[in-house]
């Protein structure tokens, strides 16, 4: 079996780590969101920015 990789800015976000800072409500409603989906509440921090990103208009670059 090969396996390639690939170089790191080419990899999918799904392999990247950030961090961000939520204020303590929406912090609060992470936490209930994973508990009632039965995920973890970095799982569910991803739901929510992929949901909110996806909701904002693109901006054109240039």
């Amino acid at each position: 079996m090969t396996t390639t990789t690939q170089p790191p800015d080419k990899q999918p976000a799904r392999n990247k780590v950030i961090s961000v800072w939520v204020d303590e409500e929406t912090q609060r409603n992470l936490r209930q969101r994973a508990k009632e989906n039965l995920r973890s509440i970095s799982n569910q921090a991803a739901i929510y920015l992929t949901d909110k990103l996806r909701s904002e208009p693109r901006k054109e670059r240039g």
